[in-house]
């Protein structure tokens, strides 16, 4: 579209209202937790972004797809980097306590199953929701899915933290959280 067709800065998303005049987006706070690259994930992270500037550099036809495959490669070495679970615990023991309504993204089962160890061990309660769980109606859940169900009880403060994969990262309707 040659340029930028709209952009919505969070400041200007956090100010706009329904038509019932309620804010359509949760005020939030965000404090980022920077971790390092071990000196193996630097070096793949920098083989990676070198075959992608080679790519890059090439005039003709620029393979999109190979293109693509890399930037994924080098995504997932930051996704999943191992000091983000020192890091979270870290952070999870400076916490106060009890969590309540906490969600915690994880970038792969295996991390999942780490910081649900960790949330074992500190004796907090934990909830998975990933694409495992139902989303079809169900008896078991009151008529409703094991999703929506999990959801509602986290909504309603009897589970402490969510922990999600490729789950509730686009948005989730809990404003209490």
């Amino acid at each position: 579209f040659n340029g930028t067709v709209y952009e919505l800065s969070i400041k200007k998303a956090l100010g706009i209202l329904d038509e019932n005049g309620n804010a359509i987006l949760c005020p939030y706070e965000y404090y980022p937790q920077f971790v390092e690259l071990s000196d193996d994930e630097l070096t793949k992270y920098r083989e990676l972004t070198a075959k992608i500037g080679k790519l890059k550099a090439i005039k003709e036809k620029v393979d999109t797809i190979q293109l693509e495959y890399l930037y994924n490669q080098r995504s997932a070495i930051v996704k999943s980097a191992g000091s983000k679970i020192p890091g979270v615990k870290m952070l999870l023991e400076q916490l106060p306590k009890p969590l309540n309504q906490c969600l915690i993204y994880c970038s792969d089962f295996d991390q999942l199953r780490l910081v649900a160890e960790i949330l074992h061990e500190m004796k907090i309660d934990s909830q998975q929701v990933t694409g495992s769980e139902g989303t079809a109606p169900s008896d078991e859940f009151g008529g409703i899915s094991e999703r929506e169900y999990i959801i509602q009880k986290f909504a309603q403060g009897h589970i402490g933290v969510l922990l999600a994969i490729k789950c509730l990262d686009e948005g989730v309707d809990i404003p209490s959280a």
